[in-house]
């Protein structure tokens, strides 16, 4: 069964930057740059993941936790039962006895599978914009769940709705109303630029390859692939330029790419099989992950005039890549010695791991950072479960 845990309800720090967020992951997505204004922020900021889960309203908890009650006992009284009825008779006539025996199995099945239903709804995942201390829901009708994965200097922010088993829709949410992409069926949306073009990948149907796309303004330009059959678009930057990863010749491998307007650009591998894009700035430099000539690790990559480079882990044999700034500032995570997953900062050539710059507390470390903003400001997520807001301190930027 769901279950749900309370956590501290202590309000953000009001700052005025932005944040779009995947909350089934906890994902945090970046910060808006020019409404930001680092001196007014802490250096840790708690966006609390325990709100996000919401019915139109916040949650009660104390209906939560009822209902939850009520689908325990009936599972408990089914279990009772369901021997007794496993045990009646195939054939023949019924007693009265038996008779009463199947129709109470089969009351408590149906009155089972209702409060289930009823306690799924209430644990419907919704995307939502943090700004300011103030968490909005963005939840589409008839949507079964949804996230929020790119937003842009004017707030516009791209998304995902699922509105029925394995089918999805993206959507633009913009001054306060919500746009599905119907131009792209079946569509996964994972970036937004500030003219508030779009990118993600579509299929024609569910049993179809996913290709990339650009949507502008209604108007769909599927990209293509690198000779395969399928493909998809991660980010976007302000020129227009696409980052994102494609199927080979033969689907034999997937390579990280960039568009710029004429066709995928093959960005090649660090001498391994496998390549995939995550971010790029807005001078077309691309950030990732990509296999190493042994096969067995994959390394965070900056791709840079026209050359791919490894940027190396905090120790362990896995690393990569999620966001840049257009300053070089590079985020992601890496694996230490010991295996544990950490988030990094790197810059001018070096890797560090955010946990020796900030504190996100007792016990508590940064395991991805996901995004990084022109100010410098960083979102990660956390072993707690909890979104953070970064603002390194003046003497560390």
């Amino acid at each position: 069964m769901p279950t749900t845990r309370s956590r501290s309800s202590r309000p953000p720090t009001s700052t005025p930057c932005s944040i779009a967020s995947d909350p089934r992951r906890g994902r945090a997505r970046r910060p808006r740059r020019s409404a930001c204004r680092p001196a007014r922020l802490p250096a840790v900021t708690d966006v609390d993941v325990a709100t996000l889960y919401i019915l139109p309203t916040r949650l009660n908890l104390t209906t939560f936790n009822a209902q939850q009650t009520r689908v325990n006992t009936a599972l408990q009284n089914y279990q009772a039962i369901q021997a007794a009825y496993q045990a009646l008779p195939t054939t023949g006539t019924l007693t009265v006895a038996q008779e009463e025996v199947a129709q109470q199995a089969s009351n408590l099945s149906k009155y089972l599978t209702i409060t289930i239903n009823e306690l799924t709804a209430m644990t419907a995942i919704h995307a939502f914009l943090w700004e300011a201390g103030h968490m909005t829901d963005l939840d589409g009708a008839n949507a079964r769940s949804s996230a929020a994965y790119g937003i842009n200097d004017g707030a516009q922010i791209a998304g995902v709705y699922s509105a029925a088993e394995r089918d999805t829709a993206g959507f633009l949410y913009a001054a306060e109303k919500i746009t599905v992409l119907t131009q792209a069926p079946h569509g996964r949306v994972s970036g937004i630029n500030n003219a508030g073009q779009v990118v993600g990948d579509s299929a024609a149907d569910l049993a179809s390859a996913r290709r990339a796309f650009l949507w502008d303004a209604g108007r769909v330009i599927e990209l293509g692939t690198l000779g395969g059959t399928g493909s998809e678009a991660r980010a976007i930057n302000d020129g227009g330029q696409v980052a994102g990863s494609a199927h080979l010749d033969g689907d034999s491998a997937v390579h990280a790419f960039r568009y710029s307007g004429a066709g995928l650009t093959d960005l090649g591998t660090l001498g391994g099989k496998n390549s995939m894009a995550y971010g790029m700035n807005n001078a077309g430099e691309v950030v990732g992950a990509a296999q190493t000539a042994d096969q067995g690790a994959e390394h965070a990559f900056l791709y840079r005039q026209g050359a791919m480079t490894d940027l190396g882990t905090l120790g362990g044999i896995d690393s990569q890549a999620d966001g840049i700034n257009d300053g070089g500032w590079i985020v992601g995570w890496s694996r230490t010695l010991g295996g544990v997953r950490r988030a990094f900062l790197w810059r001018t050539g070096w890797m560090v791991d955010l946990n020796s710059l900030v504190s996100a507390g007792p016990g508590i470390w940064l395991e991805e950072a996901t995004a990084v903003n022109a100010a410098g400001e960083i979102v990660a997520n956390a072993s707690n479960g909890h979104a953070y807001l970064i603002a390194l301190p003046a003497e560390l930027r």
